[in-house]
């Protein structure tokens, strides 16, 4: 009997042995299961995005509790505007104005200078990965890009006119002029530019200034007064004026309405029009603006409407 009890005894030792090891074993590898996650994510810099946990001998990782919120959608593809068959898009103006000025010392520019630049640019917009020119101005060759260049002068031109012209913005009348430079003086704070102000009384003169200033009174002659400075606006001054093509998307252009169908295509048939008039605006301010170094670049546009 004693022999009976010993090898059950026996047996039952071996089979606590078997059960131990294979717990220690699961254990083990959920353990390490742990510490491979942990240290892939150490090394990898990443955070844990879900909960995990160790039950006896199973590594749980719960994908319903979440560390970290989920992953933010991505963004909206960026509007683009339709290419027309004969009109320039803000982008092929914005590199337009980047080799006009390449090609010129000021905004002026010679008429061939400008037939050779049409020409250089439609030949290599052939191999280009976004077209530079409109399509319908590919097929041209070097003669009729002259010719072309002779329509906005006969020997010399503005180049920033031709940038307005070829952008399809409707010319401002006299009374736009004059209200975009009412808007710019009063966002520069120049009140002496502004109609009805009236400028204040010289200081008296002294000596011979004082004796100049009599005999000019006495011939009848009034001092004419300095010339006013000319009117300089900041960056976030110029986005405060509204330019007279703001007031209406049809006198953006023509490529207003590409732009518009543009933006319902990309928005799956949502009214998103491409911000034609503003992107045009920005272009204005880039072609414009000069950068005075003192002591930091500071980037101003200069407003010369001609009006006195």
């Amino acid at each position: 009997m004693l022999g009976s009890v010993r090898g059950a005894t026996a047996e039952l030792y071996a089979q606590l042995d078997a059960w131990l090891g294979e717990r220690l074993k699961e254990e083990s590898e959920a353990a390490a299961a742990l510490v491979r996650i942990m240290r892939t994510a150490v090394e990898e810099e990443l955070p844990l995005p879900h909960d995990l946990q160790l039950e006896g001998s199973k590594l749980v990782i719960d994908e319903a509790l979440l560390l970290l919120p989920p992953p933010p959608p991505p963004p909206p593809p960026p509007l683009e505007q339709r290419q027309q068959d004969n009109a320039f898009t803000v982008a092929q103006l914005s590199a337009l104005v980047a080799k006009l000025k390449d090609a010129s010392t000021g905004p002026s520019l010679s008429v061939a200078a400008l037939g050779a630049l049409l020409a250089r640019l439609c030949a290599a917009g052939f191999d280009a990965a976004a077209p530079i020119v409109p399509p319908m101005w590919q097929p041209l060759g070097p003669p009729a890009y002259e010719r072309i260049a002779a329509l906005y002068g006969e020997s010399t031109m503005g180049w920033p006119e031709i940038v307005v012209a070829l952008s399809g913005v409707r010319m401002p009348s006299e009374a736009e002029l004059v209200a975009t430079m009412v808007a710019g003086a009063k966002a520069a704070g120049r009140d002496e530019l502004l109609p009805g102000h009236t400028p204040p009384a010289p200081p008296p003169a002294e000596g011979g200034a004082e004796a100049a200033a009599e005999g000019a009174e006495a011939e009848g002659e009034v001092p004419a007064a300095p010339p006013p400075a000319p009117l300089v606006l900041s960056r976030e001054q110029w986005s405060a004026v509204e330019l007279w093509f703001e007031s209406s998307p049809a006198d953006a252009g023509a490529s207003a309405g590409a732009g518009a169908e543009a933006g319902a295509e990309a928005g799956g048939g949502q009214e998103e029009e491409y911000p034609v008039a503003a992107k045009l605006k920005e272009l204005l301010f880039e072609m414009l603006a000069t950068e005075q170094a003192r002591g930091r670049v500071r980037v101003r546009v200069r407003v010369n409407l001609g009006l006195t």
